[in-house]
């Protein structure tokens, strides 16, 4: 297993166990103040040098001023860099990503042909609900992994005028995708502020035919909860046996997502 914290460099993948490293787990955190020098491409090259890995948690890797950020490098046509790496690792069972990570990972084109990822049962990001690309490449991230049993999202607060977005439109105009969440069991939404985060979940609920519960996390500036909670048990639920539990507004550290 490896694991790098405050990282000051990332050593050639070769250093960290090679491609054969069996039954892996990478975990890479940065801690607030350091000085970061992180080579984009060689981050890359170290994950998907491992096509045995099966846990991958990237905690606070891309929220540093002197780090390099890929929408730099998205140019028109390129693949973004989730799917260029899930391509790389067929044993994959757990991602986490947080902070930065999906934001910067997603930008760049979404692939037509999807890789397949049978083998990824849990995973769990910070991202923008109101964010187009981000909730397109959540939809891509669930078609290319059948599998998936947990699916843990947390919201990034984002200010935004209080109309319907173009993302609310795209979720309000979508059919059932054939069960796009065939095997979901558990949903879990925290740092939700509003009605407009509301759309995903409703989504989700309409086509996870095994879902068993939905556990939902507001932020800790919203001063009430209630309008909230009147709209989301309304959404109409595919499973049964759907169950919709509010959790404390104290959500989990990304520290300990890790088990």
């Amino acid at each position: 297993m490896a694991k790098l914290q405050t990282c000051t460099s990332i050593s050639p993948p070769r250093i960290m166990g090679g491609p054969q490293a069996d039954g892996s787990e990478l975990w890479l955190s940065c801690k607030l103040g350091s000085q970061i020098a992180c080579v984009v491409d060689g981050l890359e090259a170290l994950i998907t040098a491992c096509p045995l890995l099966n846990k991958l948690c990237l905690i606070d890797m891309f929220d540093f001023g002197g780090l390099k950020s890929d929408k730099y490098y998205a140019a028109p046509g390129v693949i973004c860099k989730l799917f260029r790496i899930l391509y790389h690792l067929p044993s994959i069972k757990k991602i986490v990503l947080g902070g930065q990570a999906f934001k910067v990972w997603t930008y760049g084109e979404l692939p037509i042909q999807l890789p397949c990822t049978y083998q990824l049962k849990h995973f769990h990001a910070t991202v923008n609900f109101k964010d187009m690309q981000e909730m397109f490449a959540i939809v891509s991230l669930c078609r290319s992994c059948p599998l998936l049993v947990t699916l843990e999202l947390e919201a990034r607060f984002v200010m935004q005028a209080n109309h319907e977005t173009p993302v609310e439109k795209f979720w309000n105009s979508q059919q059932s995708f054939d069960c796009l969440f065939s095997q979901l069991k558990n949903l879990e939404i925290t740092g939700v502020s509003s009605i407009l985060e509301l759309p995903f979940l409703k989504f989700v609920l309409a086509n996870a035919p095994v879902l068993e519960t939905a556990y939902i996390g507001f932020d800790y500036r919203l001063k009430t909860e209630l309008d909230i909670t009147r709209e989301m048990i309304k959404f109409r639920r595919l499973s049964p046996a759907a169950e919709i539990k509010i959790l404390k507004r104290k959500f989990r550290n990304a520290s300990s997502m890790w088990a």
